[in-house]
């Protein structure tokens, strides 16, 4: 299997999770307040962080989750000034340091639950950190975020290799 069957591969297992752990985590959004209707992107990722920071203190290791602000949409001065300093189109979205199950980390590019498939460029970026030993997928929607960092941080991915 090539490396892109088996980004592809990665990637529809990893971004399509659903069930049990994806209605808890609907229900934990609306906990803190989230209203679950369809959502910017943004608002799905700064749900995703709200999540991980209620939830760090059931797994504290979720409370070192950072964001990448590759996606920023500002005036054309300041993107190249973010290019200057190293910014990297398609680096996925949110990352977290924290190693489990073989992985050195994990990385998410995060879409909205009714969105668009990652870009190439975003592809070519999960491909190249899967490679690297990172447990690297795009995720539609919070939910299927919220379910990754959960199954990622207790253990559920194991990386073979």
């Amino acid at each position: 299997m090539g490396t892109h069957e088996t980004t592809t591969a990665r990637l529809k297992t990893h971004a399509s999770i659903t069930g049990i752990g994806a209605a808890r985590n609907i229900i934990a959004g609306r906990r803190l307040g989230i209203d679950m209707k369809q959502q910017t992107e943004h608002e799905e990722q700064k749900a995703v962080y709200q999540f991980c920071m209620a939830m760090a203190t059931i797994y504290p290791a979720l409370g070192m989750i950072y964001t990448i602000p590759n996606g920023f949409a500002g005036q054309h001065s300041a993107r190249r000034y973010q290019l200057a300093e190293g910014m990297r189109p398609g680096f996925p979205d949110l990352g977290l340091p924290v190693s489990r199950g073989g992985y050195h980390g994990l990385f998410i590019e995060l879409k909205r639950a009714k969105g668009q498939a990652p870009r190439p460029n975003q592809v070519a970026w999960l491909t190249a950190l899967g490679d690297e030993g990172y447990l690297a997928v795009c995720c539609k929607g919070r939910a299927a975020a919220q379910d990754v960092l959960i199954k990622y941080i207790t253990g559920e991915f194991v990386r073979n290799g």
